[in-house]
Parts: structure tokens; C-alpha cells; sequence
């Protein structure tokens, strides 16, 4: 199966886009995006890409004039944007990353607020394995183990992911096969970072093995399970839970008698469906421990400004503001 083949049926397998709809490339000037792009424009969809400097490399401005001239030469309309990353990241306590992540969403959104649409990110199977083992090196539960999803909401954009059964290998013969030249990141070689130290290091003798597909598989395992258990467990929330201040209670009795795994996924979920906040294990733990000794009066610190009291056969979470 050619490599555009393998791409329409991941679009049409996920239902990524819909009739006519236009689709926003996420175009760095590598060989994903510029794979992507090209690969998105012969099948015929409807594309316009969106390319955000970062100011970050010496190679910065050259990585954009280049996608200017690609994409002048197929026709497709750009959308440019200069910002300094790294100086946003210092002035908000940021990692570069993270600044990055949310600078290009914010970007992404005002074009899609415009225009509508998709958002169309590079991300392969090759990123999903490495997610995947990242992850799981941190010790994730399974929400952490269900990959990159070939569609998501981010920051208010529809994001898809039409690479993602695509891996790196047959990226870049697909780039060397039409001549397009990508730009090289040379960032991506360095093990300075943990996700190309995790790509460089501990990735190539899972790649020997076949262990992408295997990793691809299994995230295709867990992700139903984890999507019905969060399902599963919102509906335990809307029946049982109360409104109550800043945030939510629950009987006391109720949950202590709940399985541990459940327990822990109440008390993020009820975080995380109004704040979107992260909790890590150690937190949900310490108010679970403190629930099933029913120290009454007991106030546990949840970083993010939450806390989870006990009071009147009640744990109440709430976010203190």
C-alpha cells in the first residue's frame, strides 16, 4: 500500500474530515509536515497551512522561507507568524516546550476562528510509540498508555492526525521519492531532550523488533478500555456527586466503598472535567487514605489550589481560588 493510500484510509477509517472541509497543516518544514501537506494536496483535500517561527534556531528564518516557497509552488495559502518563544516561556516560568505547544495552538486558533475547519499535526506512528514509552517511564496509568489519538480538542481546535499508521521510515522515502527537500531540525538529533533521548536510545531496538506496530496495537487495546472507564466513571460523578462551593461532594460511605481504581478516577475526573488540572497519584492517594480513616475535619492539599475535605459523612473537593 502506498504511503498516500495508507493516509486516505487512516482519514476515512477515524473519520478525520469531513465533505469539503478544510484542513489547516501544521507546517514546521520537516519531513512530516511537509509529507502531510503534499500528501493531503494530491488527494484532493481542501488545505491552507500555518507555519509559527519560534525564534528559537539560527535556522528559523530559513525554515520559513522555505515553506513560503513550497507552498507558493502548490498554491496553497500560508499563514505566518513570528513570536519569541523563549522569551514568553521565561516570562510565564515555562519550559520552552511547553511555551511552544501553547503559543502554536493559539496560533492555530485564530486561523481556525477564521476560517474553520481542522487542524492537521504530523504526528506518526514513530511519535506514538515514543509517547507511549515516555509515558510508560514516568509509571502513566492508562490514560497515559493510550497513545496519540488520530483526533483530539486542543486548546478549542479539532486537531487530527492523518500520519499517525504512517511510520518514519516511509515518511521519508515518501519525501526523497518527490524530491521536497525538507528542512532538517537539528535539535531533533541532540538527546538533550527526554523525548529524543527516549527516540535515540531506547526506541531502535523496540524498532528491530517490529515494536512499533506492536505499541500501535496495544494503544488500540487500552483506548477503548480507558474511554469506558472514564465514561463509566463520569456517570458514577453525576449521580453521586453534589455541587457544593467551588467544586463537588460525595458520600463518604459511597466512596470508600468504591474499588481503588475507581476512587482514584473520581477524584481526577472531578478535577479534570472543570479544570483540567493533572493530579498526580501521590495526591489521590493521600485523600483516599484520609477518607477511608474518616479523619473528619482532615484538609488535603491537592496542588493547583485544590483541596479535598472530609465533613459531615462528605469528602468535598473544591478548587480555592
Amino acid at each position: 500500500m502506498t504511503t498516500r493510500n495508507k493516509i486516505k484510509d487512516t482519514i476515512i477509517k477515524y473519520n478525520l474530515i469531513g465533505n469539503n472541509e478544510l484542513v489547516t497543516v501544521a507546517l514546521s518544514g520537516g519531513f512530516d509536515s511537509v509529507c502531510l501537506l503534499h500528501s493531503l494536496w494530491n488527494l484532493g483535500y481542501k488545505v491552507q497551512a500555518a507555519h509559527l517561527n519560534h525564534r528559537l534556531r539560527d535556522e528559523a528564518d530559513d525554515d520559513m522561507e522555505y515553506v513560503k516557497h513550497l507552498t507558493d509552488k502548490m498554491g496553497i495559502e500560508l499563514f505566518c507568524k513570528k513570536i519569541e518563544v523563549g522569551i514568553y516561556a521565561k516570562e510565564n516560568k515555562l519550559s520552552t516546550e511547553t511555551a511552544g505547544r501553547f503559543l502554536r495552538y493559539e496560533f492555530f486558533k485564530e486561523i481556525t476562528d477564521k476560517t474553520g475547519g481542522v487542524v492537521a499535526t504530523a504526528h506518526n506512528s514513530n511519535d506514538n510509540a515514543e509517547s507511549f514509552m515516555m509515558h510508560l517511564i514516568r509509571g502513566s496509568g492508562l490514560a497515559g498508555l493510550t497513545g496519540i489519538r488520530p483526533k483530539t480538542e486542543i486548546d478549542g481546535c479539532r486537531v487530527i492526525r492523518p500520519l499517525i499508521e504512517v511510520e518514519r521510515s516511509e515518511i521519508e522515502q515518501y519525501c526523497l521519492k518527490y524530491n521536497l527537500q525538507p528542512r532538517l531540525d537539528k535539535t531533533n538529533t541532540t538527546t538533550d531532550y527526554q523525548r529524543n533521548e527516549i527516540r535515540h536510545i531506547v526506541m531502535p531496538p523496540i524498532i528491530e523488533r517490529d515494536g512499533i506496530k506492536a505499541i500501535s496495537r496495544a494503544c488500540q487495546v487500552i483506548t477503548p478500555e480507558e474511554d469506558f472507564l472514564c465514561e463509566y466513571t463520569d456517570n458514577l460523578i453525576n449521580e453521586y456527586g453534589q455541587e457544593y462551593g467551588n467544586g463537588k461532594a460525595y458520600p463518604l460511605k459511597w466512596f470508600n466503598a468504591l474499588p481503588l481504581a475507581i476512587k482514584r478516577r473520581v477524584i481526577r475526573r472531578t478535577i479534570d472535567m472543570t479544570w483540567q488540572h493533572p493530579v498526580a497519584l501521590l495526591h489521590t492517594d493521600n485523600v483516599i487514605s484520609a477518607c477511608e480513616k474518616n479523619y473528619g475535619g482532615k484538609i488535603i492539599q491537592i496542588p493547583g489550589k485544590f483541596t479535598a475535605e472530609i465533613k459531615k459523612g462528605l469528602v468535598i473537593i473544591e478548587h480555592k481560588d
